[in-house]
């Protein structure tokens, strides 16, 4: 077995437990809960919650972190800059990526607060198929 087919199927071991071979059946899924799912079973209500939560968490951390690295980079950036004089170049970096960070702020929260749009788009368009046939 080659080395990258062997640090796969470790990866595979180690992610889906001990004692498998990772191979999950092709029927197989898995809930927001983690449990194992059949095609017979059904998400409930609660489980779509906890994966639109999940969701929902999962952004706002992402532009957490996005705004701690713009701070120390460009904290970092400034000092470079003062340490070595000249032009103020630092201003640049900053004022573009503060327009990143502002767009992805918005993205994230006020897309947040549109969380069930997508779900009432969707429900108001079969309605109105449904009144066609």
């Amino acid at each position: 077995m080659s080395r990258p087919a062997a640090l796969s199927r470790a990866f595979i071991r180690h992610y889906h437990g001990p004692g498998t071979d990772g191979i999950a059946p092709i029927h197989a899924h898995r809930s927001p809960t983690g449990a194992d799912m059949t095609p017979n079973d059904t998400p409930t209500p609660d489980d779509d919650l906890l994966r639109r939560a999940k969701s929902r968490v999962d952004r706002k951390i992402g532009f957490y972190i996005h705004a701690l690295v713009f701070v120390l980079v460009n904290a970092g950036l400034y000092f470079i800059n003062t340490w070595h004089g000249g032009m103020r170049w630092h201003v640049w970096p900053l004022g573009w990526w503060a327009v990143g960070l502002a767009i992805h702020g918005i993205v994230t929260f006020v897309g947040l607060r549109g969380d069930g749009l997508r779900e009432r788009m969707i429900d108001a368009e079969v309605e109105r198929l449904k009144g066609r046939r």
